[in-house]
């Protein structure tokens, strides 16, 4: 998704932005199969799935100096059973990153996934993903 603005994350510039299911939002154009471990922007990764319940949603809104991620009535895959999640990530023009959370049904300290991980916060790494040859 193309932001309106560029957002300062760690020092770079980002106009695109990729919004995950579970729970975060991926700030690198590049897509590999580490996303859960490099730059993201996290109120709540865990394993969630938006076909378990009939209201789930993940919505996002620009105002053109903000950029607001819904993750509404959201379940996790693994424990379905312990309710619905409601949560937001805001991002503003100025760099500022709120998370707000409207229903937690379980804390996040008890929250268990085999298959995914489960992380608030933000990480900024780095992947290289290119062979490196031995000059012999």
């Amino acid at each position: 998704i193309d932001l309106s603005f560029k957002f300062l994350f760690y020092g770079h510039e980002v106009s695109a932005i990729t919004i995950a299911t579970g729970g975060f939002v991926y700030m690198s154009p590049f897509l590999h199969q580490w996303l859960t471990t490099t730059q993201y922007i996290a109120p709540l990764m865990a394993n969630f799935d938006t076909q378990l319940g009939n209201n789930s949603n993940v919505r996002y809104y620009d105002n053109g100096t903000t950029f607001v991620v819904w993750w509404e009535d959201i379940y996790l895959q693994d424990q379905h059973e312990a309710g619905s999640f409601s949560f937001q990530a805001l991002l503003s023009q100025d760099g500022t990153i709120v998370f707000s959370y409207k229903d937690l049904p379980v804390s996040v300290d008890n929250l268990m996934t085999k298959e995914h991980p489960v992380k608030v916060g933000l990480s900024d790494a780095y992947y290289f993903d290119q062979e490196i040859s031995r000059s012999e």
